[in-house]
């Protein structure tokens, strides 16, 4: 979710969740916003959290951009690439 007027009003796809980035992951860490304002991400993908004996355990990292129109966001290529 994101807001344009300091939280006045909040822009996202539904009442209780914000726009989807990955919805195979269970949490995201702490977000860092980059010098070109676009913001990177890590998070940790465990093949679902609500298996026990999940597949898949690793680190992943997004970058992106929050768009100035209600489209919501714009994902960018990683740093470095």
């Amino acid at each position: 979710m994101f807001s344009l007027d300091g939280g006045e009003t909040w822009i996202c796809p539904n009442e209780k969740w914000g726009f989807p980035v990955d919805p195979s992951v269970y949490g995201y860490g702490q977000a860092v916003e980059l010098s070109d304002g676009s913001i990177w991400a890590v998070y940790i993908h465990t093949g679902g959290h609500a298996t026990q004996d999940a597949k898949t355990e690793a680190l992943w990292s997004i970058r992106l951009r929050v768009r100035h129109d209600p489209e919501g966001i714009e994902l960018l290529p990683a740093p470095g690439t």
